[in-house]
């Protein structure tokens, strides 16, 4: 992730990216977030060796997610709750390759579906990086 793909996303980020470890069921993943005036860009980095099958299966089970072609070998976008004083909120959950990372962002000016063709346009960067 590159600078200026969060400034096209959030705007002139207002700190250095925090980065934080995010405890999963039976893994956790590592984050970087990116806050601005005007929102907050989450990018995590999970665990390695996840078959498509194993995810395809997790990700079919929870009832806010909805399949997403052309990204990465298997992707489902999130419907998230917008946060008080958001317009927006959305995210994505991709496997590349046996490696599992997710994008989010909320923003008080975009949209859900603006912010969900942004992240998903980097999730397609990002995955093509993957080896």
């Amino acid at each position: 992730m590159t600078t200026s793909d969060v400034q096209a996303l959030i705007g002139t980020t207002t700190n250095p990216p925090s980065e934080v470890e995010l405890p999963m069921t039976g893994f956790t993943v590592s984050a970087c977030i990116w806050t601005s005036a005007n929102g907050t860009l989450t990018v995590a980095l999970g665990p390695k060796n996840l078959t498509k099958d194993s995810f395809d299966t997790a990700m079919k089970s929870a009832t806010m997610l909805t399949p997403v072609s052309g990204v990465g070998d298997s992707a489902f976008s999130i419907k998230l709750d917008v946060p008080q004083g958001m317009a927006g909120s959305a995210g994505i959950v991709v496997l590349k390759n046996g490696t599992y990372f997710s994008i989010q962002s909320a923003h008080k000016t975009k949209t859900s579906d603006e912010l969900l063709k942004s992240i998903t346009d980097l999730a397609k960067s990002a995955s093509s990086k993957i080896q």
